[in-house]
């Protein structure tokens, strides 16, 4: 991944050939994004490590994907839970999974999915994903979860507010407490 004579601009996105995945978010989306290459790498390596690091904790961990739309098969929450079963037994974590595709059906499966139909337009408004997270907590609890306090550091100054932030986390897509983790919402293309 992020192999330099792999990468291309295409049709407006920053693609890898070999892969065939779009980085949607971590480029600039113009034909010099390779000038971020060195700071995207880096991002990249960190977030390995950080997910490696919360793998390999005995704590229980929400793991969230949110599907590009209209590009979730019906068995995607399935295999990415196989995946993830490779480095943790299912009964140590569980899959919140987000797609707007019809094909993929709403609710828990078994105790380690569950599964959330949403509009193709979700997920840039901060009240969407208080909705999914506060339905998914009143069944699962999501420990140190707390969108009041979140949206009080927002409305701080500037100063005071980027110390705050990093003890409590910029925003419910990035909750970390002692018993689940949310990894944070994945928006990519995957194979």
């Amino acid at each position: 991944m992020l192999q330099p004579d792999r990468m291309e601009f295409r049709d407006g996105w920053v693609f890898d050939r070999h892969f065939d995945f779009g980085h949607v978010h971590d480029y600039p989306l113009h034909p010099d994004f390779m000038t971020q290459h060195g700071r995207v790498a880096a991002q990249r390596a960190f977030l390995v490590h950080r997910f490696r690091r919360a793998l390999s904790s005995p704590a229980r961990i929400l793991f969230v994907r949110h599907e590009m739309p209209g590009t979730a098969p019906p068995d995607a929450a399935e295999r990415l839970l196989r995946a993830l079963a490779r480095w943790r037994p299912p009964s140590s974590f569980h899959l919140l999974f987000l797609s707007d595709a019809p094909s993929v059906a709403t609710g828990p499966i078994g105790d380690s999915i569950t599964r959330v139909r949403v509009p193709e337009s979700f997920g840039e408004d901060d009240a969407e994903w208080d909705s999914v997270f506060g339905d998914f907590h009143k069944t699962h609890r999501i420990a140190s979860y707390h969108p009041a306090l979140v949206r009080l550091v927002g409305t701080m100054p500037g100063r005071l507010r980027g110390p705050a932030e990093k003890l409590i986390g910029r925003c419910r897509r990035y909750v970390v407490s002692g018993r689940a983790t949310v990894l944070g919402r994945l928006r990519m293309q995957t194979s």
